[in-house]
């Protein structure tokens, strides 16, 4: 059995979430919307829990959940609406892991290697099993470039970043000059979050011509993976890593800021399952140096918070999770061994999860969420 205090998993809860765990317990059916966060490698260190979570407990529901992801958190979830899920989730394990770059490559070299990539994970069908699925319903974040980041000049888009990172410091809004957002959403339902407005966001609904291209354009990181470009049903222009803006999501999951419930004509019941990296929600990827920059409080208050807990990174080889470093500082074959060791090392967050869903009171593992960092 395991102890209040859990050693290899941390769960954070905003005040709806967890009175609604408290009254009912959590159960499939109370799941509404799942995230998936920008992160690069970060999302092997969740490996073992995402297949518990869709492998498993979530395997038999019957109701509408909606995946939103931006960067890997998209890739993860383009995995589990997909027919054979857990063969999918094995084939983006398999092919990210192994794969190998030569010293300083280009943008155009890595985007193509991540076509690759994603047309093996994908296979000859998954696109289609994507916008079919009748529970699962995928949403992808991007953005469309403006201004001076809109340019394939290295030295122009270097200038176009700086001034992104000062507008950010000043408002976070202000990145509404540099980007638009490029909301890939749902085909068969509207997501509860669909009426975004704190930035520029242009609505394009996913098909079999742009699903793909989406995918690309999510992880798409200014400098280092070459833009995306005309994409079906979307504005001319080039699409980027839509962790710029949404890089940990701070946004109302269940709503609309402005609206109240009656005008939204919409559910916002339910809790929004975040397995997230650490139990740090940083808005934007501007905002990973600002200390001060924190979500909506709002923003938390449907969310359950799963992440590793301190201790148990502390037991990682080298007392972390994986990163982008990573590439840089291990040779091909240590990293790969690295990052087996840690999908072996963190099969206990699936069994302890599924210990506290089994719980009669699920909510004694749970503290509430803090907006700090």
């Amino acid at each position: 059995m395991i102890s209040k205090k859990t050693s290899a998993i941390k769960l954070y809860a905003g005040p709806k979430a967890l009175k609604s765990i408290q009254e009912n317990g959590l159960t499939p059916q109370s799941i509404k919307v799942i995230v998936g966060a920008s992160g690069g490698p970060k999302w092997f260190v969740l490996n073992r829990l995402d297949r518990f979570i869709f492998g498993e407990w979530l395997s038999g529901i019957s109701h509408s959940i909606h995946l939103l992801g931006s960067s890997s958190g998209s890739w993860r979830f383009a995995c589990f609406a997909q027919q054979n899920p857990m063969d999918a989730y094995d084939r983006l394990e398999e092919a990210y892991r192994d794969q190998r770059y030569p010293d300083k490559p280009s943008p155009q070299f890595v985007k193509q290697r991540a076509e690759e990539m994603l047309h093996y994970i994908l296979g000859s069908d998954g696109l289609q099993h994507i916008l079919d699925n009748p529970h699962f319903h995928t949403n992808i974040m991007a953005v469309r470039s403006k201004a001076f980041t809109r340019s394939t000049n290295r030295g122009t888009l270097l200038a176009g970043l700086a001034l992104s990172f000062l507008a950010n410091m000043f408002h976070r809004r202000s990145l509404g000059l540099f980007y638009e957002r490029a909301f890939f959403h749902a085909p068969k339902e509207k997501p509860p979050f669909f009426h975004l407005n704190d930035f520029p966001t242009q609505h394009i609904k996913l098909t079999s011509d742009n699903l793909e291209k989406a995918l690309i354009a999510t992880g798409a990181i200014p400098l280092v993976v070459s833009p995306v470009t005309n994409i079906s049903g979307a504005t001319p222009g080039l699409y980027r890593d839509g962790g710029l803006l949404d890089y940990n999501f701070d946004i109302p999951f269940l709503g609309r800021d402005d609206l109240d419930q009656d005008d939204l004509n919409q559910d916002q019941d339910g809790i929004v399952l975040y397995p997230h990296f650490n139990n740090q929600l940083i808005p934007g990827w501007f905002d990973k140096a600002l200390t001060w920059r924190n979500p909506i409080r709002s923003h938390l208050d449907n969310i359950l918070l799963i992440c590793p807990s301190d201790e148990l990174v502390g037991t990682l080889r080298y007392q972390k999770i994986p990163d982008r470093k990573d590439y840089k500082v291990l040779d091909h074959n240590e990293r790969i061994d690295y990052w087996n060791s840690v999908l072996t090392e963190t099969e206990c967050m699936a069994e302890e999860f599924s210990e506290i869903v089994s719980s009669e009171s699920v909510s004694q593992f749970i503290e509430p969420i803090g907006a700090g960092r």
